[in-house]
């Protein structure tokens, strides 16, 4: 009899702790639920920064007034220089990237669009930039590219430096080519388009159909009567006497 009641004892002991258990476990996993049920802001805090940046690009490309403005403007020069003009574009599609980002993985696509500022620059500087750089050293050439960024006659530091090691990979022209090509690219990941997506517009894009119209007939003109005419003779006078 004592064995029974210590064998039942142990019994309830092990099912009070197996449901304790349990119990603990649902409640560790409605926690995780909920927490995991929580939609982060962190993007939402992205889309309006950028936005409030692209503002701030705005007002500077008109006027330099201000701290605030001013230090931007002049940060962008000098890092992107001839790139700071499409800085706010590319802000704005930053913050709508990450503003309708609908749970999709933006980062790729963020990425790319914060490059695409660098590269104008360094295309403007292989097309139209004037200053040589210094043979003083590296931090010499890094405050020449910035100087020249803010006076808008260079790619500005980032877009400098590229345009000046795709000219020593490649020539000029091939650095032009190479840079146009990668800023297209760019330019086809911050939109979220692809090769795949462009042929199935082009495959699945309705083509006109043209109905074959008879050409106009030409209308037949009657013909004229021909008038028989006797031709005149003219006989002398002389010639009935004989």
């Amino acid at each position: 009899m004592p064995q029974m009641a210590q064998s039942s004892n142990t019994k309830k002991k092990s099912n009070t702790s197996t449901k304790s258990k349990s119990g603990a476990k649902q409640s560790s996993s409605k926690s995780a639920a909920a927490e995991t049920g929580k939609k982060p802001i962190r993007r939402e805090i992205t889309a309006v920064v950028f936005a409030f940046l692209a503002l701030l690009t705005i007002i500077a490309m008109f006027s330099n007034d201000g701290i605030v403005v001013g230090a931007v403007g002049s940060f962008l020069k000098g890092i992107a220089g001839y790139g700071f003009w499409v800085c706010a574009p590319v802000f704005i599609l930053i913050a709508c990237i990450q503003g309708f980002h609908r749970g999709r993985p933006v980062a790729m696509r963020t990425f790319a669009a914060i490059l695409l500022p660098i590269f104008v620059g360094a295309l403007c500087d292989l097309l139209f930039g004037k200053p040589e750089l210094s043979s003083k050293g590296f931090s010499a050439i890094l405050s020449q590219l910035y100087a020249g960024g803010q006076e808008m006659t260079c790619g500005g530091v980032l877009g400098g430096l590229l345009a000046y090691g795709c000219k020593l990979a490649f020539n000029g022209y091939g650095a032009v080519i190479i840079l146009f090509f990668a800023f297209i690219i760019l330019m086809m990941v911050a939109f979220n388009v692809t090769f795949k997506k462009i042929g199935e517009w082009l495959n699945g894009r309705e083509l006109a159909e043209y109905e074959l119209q008879p050409e106009p007939e030409k209308p037949v003109e009657p013909e004229k009567p021909v008038e028989l005419t006797t031709p005149f003779v003219d006989v002398p006078k002389d010639a009935y006497y004989y």
